[in-house]
């Protein structure tokens, strides 16, 4: 059995450097955010959602899909107009938040579930309707 063990303590021993290295190199390309800035742009677009979903369900009739949920590309479109000021005329800083913005709502769909993709999964992340998770408290 002494092998194995020699194998075991071996195994044990390699793999931390690895995921070190990994998690470098992705720093540097990750887009940093702040969790404040997390916090503003998923409150933002949680409750400007949540407001849409709840204006149509006030309209009575068919409910039209279409115009309930957003696409996630018209969301951070909507995100950015929001941005204009802090935005100026930077091309840089407009790039930055649309990618932040981004990161924000794929991780509220996966990570933290406060957003829902509506219909098939499999059409492009930025065509997938976007709405606020039933549960979700806006705001709480």
């Amino acid at each position: 059995g002494e092998a194995k063990e020699a194998e075991g303590n071996d195994a044990t021993r390699q793999p931390p450097p690895k995921p070190a290295k990994v998690k470098k190199a992705k720093k540097k390309k990750k887009t940093q955010i702040s969790f404040e800035e997390y916090e503003s742009i998923s409150n933002a677009i949680a409750t400007y959602l949540r407001s849409r979903e709840s204006e149509t369900e006030r309209v009575e009739g068919e409910e039209d899909e279409e115009s309930t949920y957003l696409t996630w590309g018209q969301v951070v479109e909507w995100y950015l107009e929001q941005c204009e000021s802090q935005i100026g005329d930077s091309l840089e800083e407009l790039n930055r938040l649309k990618k932040l913005t981004n990161l924000v709502i794929r991780r509220l769909v996966k990570v933290d579930h406060v957003l829902v993709v509506i219909g098939d999964g499999e059409i492009p992340e930025l065509e997938r309707k976007l709405a606020v998770h039933p549960n979700y408290v806006v705001g709480a």
